[in-house]
């Protein structure tokens, strides 16, 4: 049994047995108390003659100087060091520093000394979370979990403030958590955590952000949505909630193995991240439909709301079979279609804009065997019946359609409308036609007194799609007659009868008269000859000569006009002179006999010239400002060549006179009246004269435009005139402007070098000295000033010269005629030029 060395000490002094001579100690003294994860020191030192000094564990057992351990020793002559490099929990408990002691008489004595090692542990915070979240309406554990030796005692604050278990708020019994029941918005902030140990003073915080959330709820829901095959259709869910909800789509559940990702499922973007709101599912395939789900979640929960996607398909038709059936007889024109929902089926008559059957013909009737399935039946078959006839399948994903083609046969049909008479004659070649409707196509025959007709010997048939044209190139008069032209195919014949007739030269026109006179001219009136002679007459010859007194036979004139000819006027004829008419009538064959009676009748007498017929131009466009262009068509002379035109115009309303121009050139039909004012209306009378007097007037009016806003670069007058600066301002504009200059160049002379008007001005009329001058140069600078004042006279005099040069020429040239020159219009010359000639012609 080991002794303490202090004991035994004490013992050998009582006994008068002398002082010990070994010893241990170690430092530091006392008790310990070391902290988790320290490294510690403790020195064992011994006096005296010692063995074995070693240090031993609570357990009784020798640590050893294995430095790999975290508690070894560290041997140093006469003392050993007890080490711990990291202190754990498990370390605490009384360590003993032994060894043998032997005395200064041989003797040996067990030597001990120990030191008590208290371990306590720091404030820690177990899996600290610095943000916590918080469902609104429900129950909130704030959780803080602190470790420490002793065990730390938990308390809660916020803003400062101690939380007492009170109200919504209190700690959990048996933990250290917060409970907040029935959360709100305001319980949202940041509360602190204390761990505290009493017995050693140690504390920490931990603040801890308490985040209330709201779960999501849908304000927009997805909506049931009916879409078609190969188009898109898009589903839309929003919701509310804090932290914003993150939305997921689902095929039929919220399984996550159903949650929709694939690239045919397009989703939303917000600045560039994609947020799933919408949703759309791209080239839709009936296998599309069925049950879509959209969640919204945040982290207090999830919203969900569900929507059904169905599907159309579109109508297909199966191609329809093409029928043809006989003129009279019964049809049925099947059509078949798929599609979801199941087609409506209808018939029209003819493609896009058909008709549909409606009923409204008894004949066609449709009828509906089975699903998908429409039969037209036709009875009592006509030829119109047959044509394009289009199925047309309709449902909610679109509408098809088909055509098929009714085939109708029937029996040849002549058609009447084409002429049932032709003429010709010996040598001359005719068309005889006939047209026909036919299915299937007939088959043509040409006969002429029931004798079939071949070709050659004057005979020629052309066929076409539409009937069959002979040609008759009559070689004597057997070719004259009755022909006959027959259709037939399977389901029958027609004929059709055309007169073939010989043609002759026409009948002479009948009642020929006149309806009008001049000096010079007769119009005439006549009717068309009783009898064309088969062919048509393509023109008229009008026969007249100057009828003789004696009945002698003068020689015709001939004037011709094509048919038809209700009127026609024979120009060129004298006045107050006897003519005998007569009309021919000439067709291809020949020319009629001249009209019976010939027409006597005598040209009127000279007169005055017809009245002139002026052609108004409406000028809307852009009526000039200051001329107009008056046009007119030239009269009937009245027998006697025209001398002049007049022209009056004076503006509307006015009671001055007329401006009078005499136009002499008697060929021209139109004038440029100039002058004229702006925006003024203006009255215009035309007449024509000749030898006999001046015709009657023909009137106008007109209106004349506004100014032009811009015009071509001009004279500066022009331009100064515009702007209310004439000549004369122009002319004191320049003055002023060399007289301000002089003025500058004066004010420069006076102070550089001491002279002109200025410096004549200042030394002579207000005595001042020039600048930099002094007294004692007076009759220098008087001497100056009378040298300078007679420079000053000659700047005066070249002054007044050059101010006289200057204005004489501006004011010596009117305003048409300053230094710019002015660019001349094309239309201005040739105006001019024209005005230039009418001015000769009154002269």
């Amino acid at each position: 049994m080991y002794l303490r060395l202090e004991w035994l000490c004490v013992a050998a002094a009582l006994l008068g047995l002398g002082a010990c001579q070994s010893s241990l100690s170690v430092n530091p003294e006392g008790d310990q108390v070391k902290a988790i994860g320290e490294g510690s020191l403790f020195t064992c030192s011994a006096t005296g003659t010692v063995t074995g000094l070693a240090w031993y564990d609570p357990n009784q057992n020798a640590v050893t100087d294995d430095t790999t351990q975290s508690v070894h020793v560290q041997s140093r002559g006469n003392s050993i060091r007890l080490k711990f490099s990291d202190i754990q929990r498990d370390n605490a408990g009384i360590y003993y520093c032994r060894a043998t002691g032997t005395n200064e008489d041989g003797t040996t004595q067990d030597l001990e000394a120990t030191i008590k090692l208290s371990i306590f542990e720091a404030i820690s915070f177990v899996d600290p979370k610095s943000t916590q979240f918080a469902t609104r309406g429900q129950v909130a554990n704030v959780v803080c979990q602190a470790a420490g030796e002793p065990v730390p005692e938990i308390n809660w604050y916020r803003n400062g403030q101690f939380i007492a278990n009170e109200g919504r708020f209190s700690k959990l019994d048996g933990t250290s958590y917060l409970q907040i029941v029935n959360v709100t918005m305001d319980d949202e902030d940041t509360y602190t955590c204390e761990a505290s140990q009493e017995t050693n003073g140690e504390y920490d915080e931990l603040p801890i952000f308490l985040d209330v959330q709201v779960p999501p709820t849908l304000v927009t829901r997805p909506s049931p949505t009916n879409g078609t095959v190969g188009r898109d259709v898009t589903l839309r869910c929003q919701a509310t909630g804090d932290p914003d909800p993150t939305y997921a789509w689902f095929r039929d559940s919220t399984d996550p193995s159903n949650e929709l990702t694939a690239e045919r499922y397009v989703f939303s973007q917000q600045n560039g991240v994609v947020d799933k709101m919408t949703m759309t599912i791209t080239a839709l395939a009936k296998a599309d439909e069925g049950t879509y789900i959209c969640q919204a979640s945040n982290g207090a929960g999830a919203a969900e709301a569900a929507a059904s996607v169905f599907v159309y398909v579109p109508p297909t038709i199966t191609d329809p079979q093409d029928a043809s059936t006989p003129e009279g007889g019964s049809v049925d024109l099947p059509c078949s279609a798929s599609g979801d929902p199941t087609p409506m089926l209808q018939w029209k008559k003819g493609g896009g804009d058909g008709a549909m059957v409606d009923g409204s013909d008894p004949r066609f009737t449709v009828s509906t065997p089975s699903t998908g399935v429409a039969i037209l039946t036709i009875s009592q078959v006509t030829n119109s019946d047959g044509g394009i006839y289009t199925c047309v399948a309709t449902n909610l994903g679109g509408t098809d359609q088909k055509t098929l083609n009714l085939d109708v046969q029937f029996k040849p049909k002549v058609d009447d409308s084409t002429p049932a008479v032709a003429a010709t004659w010996v040598g001359n070649p005719v068309n005889l036609t006939c047209s026909f409707t036919s299915n299937p196509a007939p088959d043509i025959k040409w006969s002429l007194n029931n004798n079939d007709i071949q070709e050659g010997a004057g005979y020629a048939i052309f066929s076409s799609p539409s009937g069959s044209t002979l040609q008759v190139t009559p070689a004597d008069d057997g070719a004259f007659g009755m022909y006959n032209c027959t259709a037939s195919n399977s389901l029958g014949a027609a004929n059709r009868e055309v007169l073939l007739k010989e043609a002759v030269a026409p009948e002479p026109p009948s009642n020929v008269q006149s309806s009008d006179q001049t000096p010079i001219s007769v119009t005439l009136t006549f009717d068309a000859p009783m009898s064309d002679g088969g062919v048509p007459v393509k023109k008229y010859v009008v026969q007249y000569a100057v009828a003789t007194s004696d009945n002698s036979t003068a020689v015709p004139n001939n004037f011709t006009a094509n048919a038809p000819a209700d009127a026609v006027e024979i120009p060129g004829l004298k006045p107050d002179t006897l003519y005998t008419i007569t009309v021919v009538a000439v067709n291809d064959v020949g020319s009629s006999d001249p009209s019976d009676p010939a027409l006597v009748i005598r040209t009127k007498e000279i007169r005055v010239p017809y009245t002139p017929s002026i052609i108004e131009d409406s000028q809307d466009g852009d009526k000039d400002s200051t001329q107009y262009t008056l046009k007119w068509q030239a009269p009937n002379t009245g027998g006697s060549a025209l001398t002049q035109y007049t022209i009056k115009y004076r503006p509307v309303g006015s009671d001055g006179d007329f401006q009078t121009i005499t136009v002499t050139e008697t060929g021209k039909k139109s004038y440029i009246i100039t002058d004229l004012s702006p925006l003024t209306e203006y009255e215009v009378q035309l007449t024509a004269s000749n030898m006999k007097g001046e015709s009657a007037e023909a009137t106008v009016q007109f209106r004349t435009g506004e100014p032009k806003a811009t015009e071509p670069p001009g004279t500066i007058s022009r331009r100064a005139s515009e702007s209310g600066l004439g000549t004369g301002g122009i002319v004191a504009v320049v003055i002023v402007v060399l007289i301000i200059l002089l003025i500058v160049i004066d004010v420069a002379c006076y102070f550089t070098n001491q002279c002109g008007l200025t410096m004549f001005v200042c030394v002579n009329l207000c005595g001042k000295a020039p600048p930099g001058g002094k007294a004692a140069d007076a009759e220098e600078g008087t001497a100056t000033y009378k040298k300078e004042e007679l420079q000053d006279d000659e700047v005066i005099e070249s002054l007044k010269i050059e101010k006289d040069g200057a204005d004489k020429p501006l004011m010596d040239k009117p305003p048409s005629q300053t230094s710019l020159t002015k660019d001349v219009n094309p239309e201005e010359v040739k105006l001019q030029e024209n005005t230039g000639d009418d001015k000769e012609a009154l002269a």
